[in-house]
């Protein structure tokens, strides 16, 4: 069984519906097992700063499938959440990223695993750390709170409870 590690966020409508609808779509799949999740954070929009703020939170899930088939799998549930296409960094319903593939470090045209840009992103690290304190970054082989550059302009804005998974 592979242990994954997912980003999850959305600025379009009612942001946190987006996520819990995400998530059941996630359960109804049979080959993945949800465990654990994350905080709700409220971040300013990454890349095109211009646009709403999102709602983010990480996921830890088991899967049987292997990393490309993982991602077909989440494209999907992206369309069936109410994705569309748009522009790079730009507005959406849902946005599902994997950031962790077990210890995996694996580079194709279509995924790159460990998430390429992780490291920028306090809206991952945060809550990932908030559920795997211990974390190793594949690749550098150190933990992820050690490396993890803390002087990084904060996108967090809040936290909040959040709980789906009960």
């Amino acid at each position: 069984m592979n242990k994954v590690f997912l980003g999850i966020g959305s600025n379009i409508g009612d942001r946190e519906e987006n996520i819990i609808r995400s998530l059941t779509l996630l359960e109804e799949n049979e080959d993945m097992k949800t465990l654990e999740c994350s905080s709700l954070y409220e971040t300013k929009a990454y890349g095109v700063k211009e646009q709403n703020n999102f709602y983010n939170c990480v996921v830890s899930i088991e899967t049987e499938l292997l990393p490309e088939d993982l991602l077909k799998r989440l494209k999907k549930i992206e369309t069936e959440t109410g994705r569309k296409k748009t522009f790079r960094w730009g507005p959406r319903v849902i946005d599902i990223d994997i950031l962790y593939f077990n210890r995996l470090v694996y580079n194709s045209e279509k995924l790159r695993i460990p998430h390429p840009d992780l490291l920028n992103r306090d809206f991952f690290v945060i809550p990932l750390l908030e559920l795997h304190q211990n974390i190793i970054h594949p690749g550098s082989n150190k933990k992820l709170s050690e490396i993890f550059p803390q002087n990084l302009p904060g996108t967090i804005l809040k936290k909040m409870k959040f709980n789906p998974l009960a």
